[in-house]
């Protein structure tokens, strides 16, 4: 089954709570799908790798697997129409919520569900994942948890334009 916008709705359905995790757990999932970020992307970010403007979120990716210099990568993530489905969006109201104006933009919660200063782990993502994907559509998932492109039908435009070193948001 190929990876599409609908699979990244279904994700998000599982995070339908309106509760301060549940916002957070929805940016991360969106980010993730639009970006095709690994989870130790995800997890290394602070608030000064993102810029907001006009069109969307530019990530800046300070180091991943496959850059261990450290040069960096720059991704666009456009808003789009669908605020529901807008990773852009979804990152923006998370750190409103939340308050988080520096250090890392996603924090663990304790088991009473209040948010804690610690930066969440690659692992902690992985956890988020198979906590909210059904066996169902777990097989779309590669290892890191996102899309595994070769074998995807549908291409996310920030994944595309990723690879080829381009970013579809301007500030």
């Amino acid at each position: 089954m190929p990876v599409c916008p609908q699979s990244a709705h279904r994700l998000v359905l599982a995070t339908s709570s309106d509760d301060l995790k549940a916002k957070r757990d929805r940016a991360i999932l969106l980010l993730g799908f639009a970006a095709a970020m690994r989870r130790s992307e995800i997890a290394a970010l602070d608030v000064a790798d993102l810029e907001f403007s006009k069109r969307g979120l530019l990530v800046t990716v300070r180091r991943s697997k496959t850059d261990q210099t450290g040069e960096g990568q720059e991704i666009g993530i456009p808003f789009v129409p669908n605020a529901g489905l807008c990773a852009a969006t979804a990152v923006r109201t998370w750190l409103d919520v939340a308050g988080i104006t520096e250090g890392a933009v996603f924090r663990s919660f304790r088991l009473n569900r209040t948010m804690t200063p610690r930066r969440m782990n690659p692992g902690d993502i992985a956890t988020l994942i198979k906590t909210v994907t059904a066996p169902s559509i777990r097989a779309e998932f590669g290892s890191c948890g996102w899309a595994r492109p070769e074998s995807s039908a549908v291409l996310s435009e920030a994944y595309t334009m990723r690879e080829d070193g381009r970013s579809p948001v301007e500030s």
